[in-house]
């Protein structure tokens, strides 16, 4: 699966794109990434949220990610 992570002013939000651009434009606007100052800063890919969430901490060195169960 193909992940997106994306930053803004008060945090960051990891998500699996659509490959349909309609869906892929309300995804943004869910998430209000349509603002000013969000960037996406890394397209990649992995298997599972939490997978996807794990590569997030590692690229960031915050040591091992912990699924809310």
């Amino acid at each position: 699966m193909v992940f997106e992570y994306w930053e803004f002013e008060d945090g960051h939000t990891v998500f699996s794109p659509s490959s349909d651009p309609t869906e892929y434009q309300q995804q943004l606007e869910m998430y209000d990434l349509t603002e000013d100052g969000c960037e996406r800063m890394w397209t990649f890919e992995a298997n599972s949220y939490n997978e996807a969430t794990q590569a997030v901490y590692d690229r960031k060195g915050w040591g091992r990610y912990q699924p809310i169960e």
